[in-house]
């Protein structure tokens, strides 16, 4: 206690210093990063902070980890994950496009024969399910949701991610679509 005392003045001059270089950095780059992460303001702020400490890589990939624990929770105790897990066993279904109906009626015999509780009763259930996890299962596989209009319905493909050391890096460009508002639909009279 008697060190901090004695070095009160140093310490605050040192605080006021590092405070002043990140105001600075914020006005010269008023432009938010773009980010993926869920903490998006405190993540943006956080990561201009760490590049005017030179540190930025490091607390992206604290972020990184973050995202990925929080998806993990979400998938604890989730039957989907543990379904599209056994799915992926079969390297037919790696990228594969499905729409939810063909995914669910799939989803139902594999979730019986590995006794996992199904709790989805048709394919506009678990549409609707995989689209509250799209973030959660896009830190665990490499997904693809892609809105089809002409049908009005969203088409998914799924791959497992590969973890490093494990073979070949997954090479495809992998983009989760936001959610689409339905537009104008040709040919329906209105």
């Amino acid at each position: 206690l008697s060190a901090i005392v004695k070095n009160r003045n140093v310490m605050w001059s040192e605080l006021l210093d590092e405070l002043n270089a990140v105001v600075r950095y914020l006005q010269r780059t008023p432009k938010p990063i773009r980010i993926q992460f869920r903490m998006a303001d405190f993540a943006s702020f956080a990561l201009k902070v760490a590049a005017t400490w030179g540190c930025r890589k490091e607390v992206a990939a604290i972020f990184s980890k973050l995202e990925q624990a929080q998806a993990d929770l979400v998938l604890e105790d989730e039957p989907i994950h543990q379904v599209l897990d056994l799915w992926l066993t079969d390297s037919s279904n790696h990228g594969r496009d499905v729409d939810a109906a063909t995914l669910h009626r799939e989803g139902v015999k594999l979730a019986a024969a590995n006794q996992i509780d199904w709790p989805f009763s048709n394919g506009k259930s678990l549409g609707r399910r995989l689209g509250q996890l799209r973030h959660a299962l896009g830190q665990r596989f490499n997904v693809k949701i892609v809105k089809d209009r002409h049908v009005k319905q969203y088409r998914y493909q799924f791959w497992p991610k590969v973890m490093s050391g494990k073979g070949s890096e997954f090479k495809w460009p992998v983009k989760v679509a936001p959610p689409l508002e339905p537009g104008p639909t040709a040919g329906m009279a209105g």
